[in-house]
């Protein structure tokens, strides 16, 4: 690529030819964005950078969304960025759930082709487990003072959870006191009891990077001379029932959740008086809490849950002596899930979609002055329910005029020929959006047509340079081509075409750029005739209208056609 001079030389002179040269490549990723595993309420990055020439027009998009995200879009927790590099940076504030599973793609493209890069987020299950269980904590006694008391504090949990005891809502430190100890796994025991010193409530908590849980039992001491206390010791864990089976989903609604579970054949050294329904919802809950207590049959309906969070339920039998263990815990249950999580398999169309050329943005020709004629060559069209049509408006840098009032109009239309001769356009059924894209950089004012007309052209060029148009075509029929109309006068315009499956986006056409007319100067209407005879083709004959006015201009080449 460059400019390259012929010189030819004889005794009477020289003469020198100069031309360049210009390679155009289609784009090409120099970085691609990663799957990530996140915790919620994060700041997830995406990065993405392409080469290629001419240079490619980069930007984001999100499965479900047909709105594009380019560089100084900034919208909610939304925001894409163009480092000193030339990276194209989007950001997820405050990741959420339901974020969660999201399809992000970075499209790259050019007047020669595109590429596009997938990638999810979801956020990662070890931050999505519960705080620990609470098997079995400390219970309300009455004990007479000079006795012992064990205090016990059963714990399941991933990572180990780490146990603390407080009396009172004072951390219990066993080193000052040479009459408390700490096991290992959890348990305080104290001996020599002293009313003054142990009376109180007892609490244990139990904590890993999940959260946090407690259960809280009072000690009372008294001397055991009393006859009006009747004193009470903690039941032995062989007198409480059997843990329940594991709940299992019945049925699911968009705020409720139905749960089944089986009885244990250990009933205890009392008779079963119903069990204790427990949940935890991520961000909903104070840790675990009961939602349901003395529950008399093994079904159990929860409403008022939240869309998108997950929930974990266990259950604990009860009788006159306590409670029992915990079942084991349920699996995750959501409810509300939004549609890309609705549990449609579109990993095939993802796939016929993304992984090679779908549609070929074959021409962009000038109608007028406020409308283009695009045509498109389907090249894979197995998954394709329709495509989006984008017009994006680029700088319009002031120009000479008068060579602009020509060559552009030369070129647009060769075009024109080349489109008429080349392509038969099928009808389609369209749904024009009128909506400003997400991709602007700022919101358009609102103004009347008048305030318009007096701003300067550098102002409309800065306020518009990144809005896009957007219009929804219909695949019904095999639609090959589209007028866009509503464009503004003598302004450059990139055309490309993205297909669609449901929420499924798929690979970008290739992109054209096409400037359209200024009003009353260029050609509004064309009529070509070819004169034939046996021997000769005698050319052309154009009818135009130009400032109201028609003339004919007639280009006279006689081709043999022997």
């Amino acid at each position: 690529m460059g400019e390259y001079s012929c010189e030819a030389d004889n005794a009477v002179g020289s003469i020198t030819a100069t031309g360049i040269l210009t390679v155009h490549a289609p784009p090409k990723f120099l970085t691609r964005p990663k799957n990530q595993l996140v915790e919620i309420g994060d700041e997830v990055l995406f990065e993405c950078q392409a080469s290629g020439h001419p240079r490619p027009t980069l930007y984001w998009s999100v499965e479900g969304n047909s709105s594009l995200l380019l560089p100084g879009y900034r919208d909610g927790r939304l925001e894409v960025t163009l480092t000193p590099e030339g990276r194209s940076v989007l950001s997820i504030a405050r990741f959420a759930r339901e974020d969660s599973g999201k399809v992000v793609v970075c499209n790259a493209l050019n007047a020669v082709g595109s590429v596009s890069s997938r990638t999810v987020v979801n956020v990662d299950t070890q931050f999505e487990l519960p705080p620990p269980i609470i098997e079995q904590g400390p219970v309300n006694q009455t004990l007479p003072v000079k006795s012992i008391v064990v205090l016990p504090c059963r714990t399941l949990g991933t990572p180990v959870p780490q146990i603390s005891w407080y009396l009172n809502g004072i951390p219990i430190d066993v080193q000052e006191h040479e009459r408390r100890n700490l096991s290992d796994a959890g348990t305080l025991t104290i001996s020599d009891l002293q009313r003054h010193e142990d009376e109180g409530l007892y609490t244990c908590v139990a904590s890993n990077r999940n959260g946090k849980s407690s259960w809280s039992g009072y000690l009372r001491l008294d001397t055991p001379t009393n006859p009006n206390i009747k004193f009470y010791r903690a039941a032995e864990l062989s007198t409480y029932p059997g843990p329940p089976g594991k709940p299992q989903l019945v049925e699911k609604g968009d705020d409720s959740v139905t749960l089944s579970w089986t009885r244990s054949n250990k009933v205890g050294a009392s008779s079963l008086v119903g069990y204790v329904v427990e949940m935890f919802g991520k961000n909903e809950t104070d840790g675990w809490v009961a939602v349901g207590t003395r529950i008399q049959n093994t079904t159990y309906t929860q409403a008022g849950l939240v869309a998108g969070v997950n929930y974990f339920f266990l259950i604990r039998a009860e009788n006159s002596h306590g409670l029992s263990l915990p079942s084991p815990m349920s699996e995750p249950i959501a409810v509300g899930t939004r549609y890309f999580n609705s549990g449609l398999d579109l990993s095939e169309a993802r796939a016929s979609l993304l992984s090679g050329d779908v549609v070929e943005l074959t021409n962009a020709s000038v109608v007028d002055s406020t409308s283009m004629k695009l045509t498109w060559q389907i090249i894979n069209g197995k998954y394709v329910e329709g495509f989006y049509i984008y017009a994006r408006q680029l700088p319009n840098p002031i120009t000479n005029m008068a060579t602009a009032y020509i060559n552009p109009q030369l070129d647009s239309i060769a075009a024109s020929d080349a489109a008429a001769a080349a392509s038969v356009s099928a009808s389609a059924s369209a749904l024009i959006s009128t909506k400003p894209n997400i991709a602007a950089a700022g919101k358009r004012d609102a103004m009347d047509s008048q305030q318009q007309q007096q701003q300067s052209l550098a102002q409309i060029q800065s306020s518009y340079s990144n809005k896009y148009r957007m219009l929804t075509i219909l695949n019904g029929g095999g639609a090959s081509s589209c007028t866009l109309t509503g464009l503004f006068q003598y302004t450059l315009y990139e055309f490309f075409i993205v297909p669609f499956y449901k929420s499924v986006e798929g690979k970008p056409s290739n992109s054209r750029l096409a400037r359209t007319l200024e009003d009353g100067k260029y050609l509004v209407t064309r009529y070509q005739y070819q004169l034939h005879s046996e021997k000769y083709i005698f050319g052309q004959l154009a009818l135009c209208f130009i400032n109201g006015l028609s003339f004919f201009n007639i280009k006279l080449e006689i081709f043999s056609v022997i």
